[in-house]
């Protein structure tokens, strides 16, 4: 890892250390600021890699929707359905990525095997406390993407990827039981500080990959 790939993913680290206890604070102030600045650096980060081909490519469109899916979930704004749909575009992104980077069979069925068990436990938990509202189907279809997104991801078989995976698993399954289920473990730092390592380690096995 080049000098300025190190330079821009420090950077985000320091972000998002600064967002964690933004959160854990509550001063919305420095959150609007320190959380989009995390995927700002992972997309710098990516710029000056020098990652080519459609590797780079789908690793951008995956952070820029993140960070348009961050910006619309800011307690100041909180579009839900719009970071929803910004983050959905996300994980397909990260589904081309995993094929482009190559699927290993071995790795990919046990990719399906801890999708299936992420969507049959809390997923169908929380689609379920989700038909009460009308966000049910959107909820649902971000739910079997995810699903797919993390197969694929974990079928890789690239460690960073496959760590990146079910942390990111991890944190939209955190938000969406916060939202719908009940108040969950660790509240907003846990799903902010699950959502950054996995972005991180995403970008960096990508990079590496």
């Amino acid at each position: 890892m080049t000098g300025p790939v190190a330079l821009a993913i420090g950077g985000a680290s320091l972000a998002a250390v600064v967002d964690w206890w933004a959160v854990w604070t509550d001063r919305d102030r420095v959150e609007r600021l320190a959380k989009p600045a995390v995927m700002i650096a992972l997309v710098v980060a990516v710029l000056v890699s020098g990652l080519q081909g459609w590797t780079r490519g789908w690793l951008l469109v995956a952070l820029v929707a993140g960070l348009a899916g961050d910006v619309f979930l800011l307690p100041a704004i909180d579009a839900f359905v719009a970071g929803l749909g910004s983050f959905l575009v996300g994980h397909l992104a990260y589904v081309a990525l995993a094929a482009v980077v190559g699927i290993e069979g071995g790795w990919l069925v046990g990719g399906l095997v801890v999708a299936t068990g992420l969507v049959a436990t809390v997923g169908t938990a929380i689609v379920e406390a989700a038909r009460s509202s009308r966000l049910v189907g959107p909820v649902a279809a971000y739910v079997v993407v995810l699903g797919l997104s993390t197969a694929m991801l974990v079928g890789t078989g690239s460690v960073l990827l496959v760590l990146g995976a079910c942390l990111f698993a991890a944190s939209d399954a955190l938000l969406g039981w916060d939202r719908f289920v009940a108040h969950g473990p660790g509240g907003r730092v846990a799903v902010h500080l699950t959502y950054h390592l996995a972005q991180g380690l995403l970008t960096a096995g990508a990079i590496t990959s």
